[in-house]
């Protein structure tokens, strides 16, 4: 499990905010520099730039209306079946996986495909500028090969085998997919 805090925040933390009568919603914490000019004419002091995933919208959050992605997402998937939900979840999850597979990756496939498409972030968002939105971005600190326990990936996988995925945690799934993608990746294989 990563080292998340309640209310210790930085830019590019994934996390939940929340917006007025909308529901928590998964987004990443953004560098005032790379708001766009409409973000700009928004800005509060002491907040933090969201770009919320799935609907591209953002907002400037108080620490106190935002909480880590992984520790809360079982207590936050929960809150909503819409579409739009499901949506920006789906999308937060490609993110958490781009995230691990990149933190997993050896410098020595870098000449390959599937290592540069995973080392680079693409964000549409309305609050964050346009020279902002391919980001040569690489892993936060719990998806790197120093936190892999692969005996741990071989445990939820003989777990997981008897059943189908189905009512499997989405963020378990979604990590030990991206973390055989990346093994098959340093195997030479298309991820």
């Amino acid at each position: 499990s990563p080292p998340e805090k309640e209310g210790r925040f930085s830019v590019s933390d994934l996390v939940w905010g929340k917006v007025r009568s909308h529901p928590w919603w998964p987004g990443q914490i953004f560098d005032p520099a790379d708001a766009s000019d409409d973000a700009v004419k928004y800005y509060k002091k002491d907040s933090f730039l969201v770009a919320y995933f799935g609907d591209q919208t953002f907002a400037w959050n108080d620490s106190s209306v935002l909480k880590p992605f992984r520790s809360c997402f079982a207590e936050m998937l929960k809150q909503s079946n819409s579409d739009a939900f499901r949506n920006a979840v789906s999308c937060a999850l490609e993110e958490v996986s781009r995230r691990v597979a990149f933190g997993l990756s050896c410098s020595c496939t870098s000449s390959r495909d599937g290592h540069s498409k995973i080392r680079t972030q693409v964000v549409k968002n309305s609050g964050i500028r346009e020279d902002s939105s391919r980001r040569s971005s690489g892993s936060d600190k719990s998806s790197r090969a120093s936190h892999f326990e692969p005996a741990e990936l071989v445990r939820y996988l003989r777990g997981l085998a008897p059943r189908s995925s189905y009512g499997a945690d989405q963020l378990d799934l979604a990590i030990a997919r991206a973390q055989l993608s990346a093994y098959s990746l340093f195997k030479g294989d298309r991820p």
